[in-house]
């Protein structure tokens, strides 16, 4: 029960990362984007609920913070999240399209 339970958590979880990269990206495409920016975005869009629902705005961004973190070079689709220092050193985020992936050789070409 319990596993089964996990697993299903962390399916959404992924359901909502990708679907949060691809609001993400539909918004701001390449551009770097602050922490509160994405927040208000997932926000907006009801994804992400597990790392906004705390009600002290420093503990949520908190969260939000450390998810955003640990996003570093995963991928969504065709996406990849970069994270950077930004200016005053609060870290920005961004997405850039994924390398493609290696086309197989057909067997027998040479």
């Amino acid at each position: 029960g319990d596993e089964a339970e996990f697993f299903a958590e962390a399916d959404q979880e992924s359901q909502d990362l990708a679907a949060c990269g691809a609001v993400w990206w539909e918004k701001y495409g390449a551009a770097k984007v602050k922490a509160r920016d994405l927040q208000a975005l997932a926000r907006e869009h009801d994804l992400l609920a597990h790392a906004l629902e705390d009600k002290r705005p420093s503990a949520r961004d908190a969260t939000f913070g450390k998810l955003l973190s640990a996003l570093h070079e995963r991928r969504f689709d065709d996406l990849v999240v970069v994270t950077a220092p930004g200016r005053t050193g609060s870290r920005v985020y961004r997405l850039r399209p994924a390398d493609p992936r290696p086309a197989l050789e057909a067997k027998g070409s040479a």
